[in-house]
């Protein structure tokens, strides 16, 4: 379902939830975080789980974990769990590890795949990112594909991927490349191409073709073209730490927000590659505007993975303050970076206000530079999202 669908369902399962049906409070729950209500999602999650609902209860458990109402909030997965929603037991295993109890958490994961199948933690996993419990679906995926799940190797590839951990997402994809998938093998060629192991992508690129996979025609042809796909860093890609002068920061903020067609184009054709580029084009132009007011100070993460981690957490509809210690914790702390990123996200017309999914990107950034748990939505800025939805 896309965001912009959702308050189209509302009306249906706030019926149903007045009529005092469990389902009906659940779904309702669902719909309300994913537009950012969170304070009425867990006040619908709460009636779904006096109803006795286990997935009411396990949404509810999550509510409660991140916004760290801990005690609460394992009561309630420990509830879902009890209701035979055994996907709980994953994410009270994820909250446990959290907060230091590590027998805990082995106990709780090791109920969670206790006789469960690659098919079964596959759902899982596919319920918990629905839910917003990245860490979770990870853990899910992550067995599924000891199984030998192969849909369960892609995804969890795919989600190592969106954070960051192009190594882990290597290991998921080769493992379901090996087992026969197509999507895989083309991710795979693609992260290949990125560290110039052209042979190896090529093969990898003849393999997904050969099962079917179309769009590795196209990143065949491009890569004997001579145009890298992706990156040839991870996640651990740094850039000098900087202390800017006034002067310095404006110049490397416009060059952030307008940056040059073919520093545009880069970003298109190879997303990653292109930021980097751009990245070191703002700092090109901060040295160029105050040769005197940018001091390195040390090293910092890229403020792009930090952008692209804030995007993973806004497209699961987490805006709580559990993904913004995260994002700090990625940033080590570092509000240069933070702020940076937020430059990123943000633009000359608050064009990013227009939509639920960049809105909350850049109030989850925002709250990390001031560490404080993220702002709601204007209700300016929900008449847009409503507005851009009536009017596509």
């Amino acid at each position: 379902m896309r965001e912009g669908d959702e308050r189209g369902t509302e009306a249906p399962f706030r019926q149903a939830d007045e009529l005092g049906s469990a389902r009906g409070a659940r779904e309702l729950a669902w719909v309300l975080r994913r537009r950012g209500a969170v304070r009425e999602a867990e006040e619908a999650a709460r009636r779904a789980d006096a109803r006795g609902d286990g997935r009411g209860a396990l949404l509810l458990g999550l509510l409660l974990a991140w916004r760290e109402e801990f005690a609460e909030a394992a009561a309630a997965l420990g509830r879902a769990e009890e209701r035979g929603d055994w996907a709980a037991a994953i994410s009270l295993g994820v909250l446990l590890r959290d907060r230091g109890d590590e027998d805990g958490a082995a106990a709780a994961l090791a109920r969670a795949g206790t006789g469960r199948d690659g098919v079964e933690l596959l759902g899982a996993g596919v319920q918990l990112v629905r839910m917003g419990d990245l860490d979770g679906a990870e853990i899910a995926w992550r067995e599924a594909a000891a199984l030998g799940n192969a849909e369960s190797a892609y995804r969890l590839g795919s989600l190592l991927f969106d954070l960051e951990d192009l190594e882990g997402a290597e290991a998921a994809w080769l493992q379901a490349d090996e087992a026969g998938d197509a999507a895989s093998a083309r991710r795979l060629g693609r992260l290949l191409a990125g560290r110039h192991e052209d042979v190896e992508a090529q093969a990898a690129f003849a393999r997904a073709i050969e099962r079917g996979n179309k769009e590795a025609v196209e990143d065949a042809r491009l890569l004997s073209e001579g145009i890298r796909l992706v990156p040839r860093t991870n996640r651990e890609r740094t850039e000098s730490s900087m202390t800017l002068s006034p002067k310095a920061a404006d110049a490397m903020a416009d060059a952030l927000r307008s940056p040059p067609p073919w520093l545009m184009l880069a970003v298109g054709v190879a997303p990653r590659f292109g930021q980097t580029a751009a990245l070191r084009h703002a700092i090109r132009a901060a040295k160029k505007a105050d040769p005197d007011g940018v001091v390195a100070t040390g090293q910092q993460v890229d403020p792009y993975a930090i952008r692209n981690r804030a995007f993973v957490y806004a497209r699961a509809a987490r805006e709580d303050i559990t993904a913004v210690r995260r994002i700090r914790a990625l940033a080590g702390n570092d509000t240069t970076a933070l702020r940076a990123a937020e430059k990123l996200v943000s633009t000359n017309d608050d064009a990013h206000h227009s939509a639920p999914i960049p809105d909350r990107a850049h109030r989850l950034i925002v709250a990390a530079v001031n560490n404080e748990p993220p702002k709601p939505a204007t209700l300016e800025d929900k008449a847009r999202f409503e507005s851009r939805h009536t009017t596509s």
